[in-house]
């Protein structure tokens, strides 16, 4: 991000993954981190008021929802508890994005399921944005996603792999 920034990016720049150490150059450089546990949440707003006189705008962030790949994200049974910290914080953080990924998008044998991950994945994302009061950008589509299911394209998608030629 700090490479991207440097070269004359200025559209926004999501970091997936921050590490703690690194929160400095997010805020310096205005990226947005990936927010996937309480942990990193509680993290991010120290780091914020640590490096409150730095700062002179809400710091966004991307709220990764788990919706059946159980890598990362939070649950629905947590979502109660992330929105009452982000409202609690809103003057010093937005939410830029909210986001999940098919586990399974391209086997047809699994379809089900990843309509079963859209419909979870927009019952939260509708309960968050009622929270905070404000619409957010929506992705959930990888390739697979792209080209087996249209109607999952919602705000954006992420190409992933499909760059590589590979579907």
């Amino acid at each position: 991000g700090v490479a991207l920034r440097n070269a004359g990016i200025t559209l926004p720049i999501m970091v997936m993954s921050p590490e703690e150490n690194n929160y400095y150059f997010l805020f310096r450089h205005n990226l947005e981190p990936e927010i996937y546990s309480f942990d990193t949440l509680a993290k991010l707003i120290d780091n914020i008021k640590q490096y409150s006189s730095l700062i002179d705008f809400k710091v966004r962030i991307h709220i990764k929802f788990d919706s059946g790949m159980h890598r990362l994200g939070f649950t629905a049974k947590e979502q109660e508890q992330l929105f009452s910290i982000l409202k609690e914080h809103n003057t010093i953080i937005q939410v830029a994005s909210v986001f999940s990924h098919f586990t399974s998008a391209d086997d047809a044998s699994e379809d089900s399921f990843t309509e079963k991950q859209l419909a979870d994945f927009l019952k939260f994302s509708d309960s968050l944005e009622n929270s905070i009061g404000y619409n957010v950008i929506k992705h959930i589509s990888n390739t697979a996603g792209i080209i087996r299911f249209p109607h999952a394209h919602l705000d954006m998608v992420r190409i992933g792999i499909g760059m590589y030629g590979i579907d």
